[in-house]
């Protein structure tokens, strides 16, 4: 169902790689600290969401609802759920409502571990909650068939898929080109320091020259 789309975005973020992340620390660290950083705490962000929601769903008030429910590792409707063209009950409709409260938590826990290590995923999050929000309240407001909240959310999963895989597009380019930039600094820096050698040597050498021409030019023995 619509509520449970948010599953979706999870399971798409680590399919395609989203455990990399670009810290705003970008200068205390080097690219590759930030991609490590980034896909442990992607990691866990997965790991929290599945397990609050997990919990949500298996709460004895809502099982009712489970006939309904995709599927939380995947995200994805069964073929029946597609096709159920009924309504939902009054009962269903007030569980709905209760169980749409409980996930929220789920995604705001989700949100608060995405944001700092990749911030350019948040909109596009937030715009797949606003859209998932809306199919949510007509199903639980009994405008539409459950067959037709799933299709939404079909509809709505394919949409941030195709988001999700332009921002991780960009992004792998900045981290390309943040790494480039490093790679670049650092090789400056070992010419730079090669240099500063080089120059100490050939100083500490002129002392020693001039030391040895001294007695030379002075006519001295």
């Amino acid at each position: 169902m619509a509520r449970l789309t948010v599953t979706a975005v999870v399971c798409l973020l680590s399919a395609i790689g989203f455990g990399l992340a670009v810290s705003s620390s970008a200068s205390a660290q080097s690219v590759q600290q930030q991609v490590d950083q980034a896909r442990a705490a992607m990691q866990d962000a997965r790991m929290l969401y599945m397990s609050c929601a997990g919990a949500v769903v298996q709460k004895p008030a809502y099982r009712p609802l489970l006939p309904h429910t995709q599927n939380l590792d995947t995200g994805k409707h069964t073929a029946a759920q597609l096709a159920d063209e009924t309504f939902p009950s009054a009962a269903d409709a007030a569980l709905l409502a209760a169980r749409f409260n409980d996930f929220n938590e789920c995604r705001a826990q989700y949100l608060a571990v995405v944001s700092p290590v990749r911030p350019d995923l948040v909109p596009i999050v937030v715009d797949s909650y606003t859209a998932w929000d809306e199919t949510s309240a007509q199903l639980a407001q009994r405008k539409i068939t459950w067959a037709e909240a799933a299709r939404r959310t079909e509809v709505a999963n394919a949409a941030a898929h195709e988001k999700i895989a332009a921002a991780q597009h960009v992004w792998i380019a900045e981290m390309r080109s943040k790494r480039r930039d490093e790679l670049k600094r650092r090789d400056e820096e070992v010419q730079n320091r090669a240099a500063a050698v080089a120059l100490a040597r050939w100083a500490n050498a002129r002392r020693m020259m001039n030391g040895l021409m001294h007695p030379v030019i002075t006519g001295g023995r």
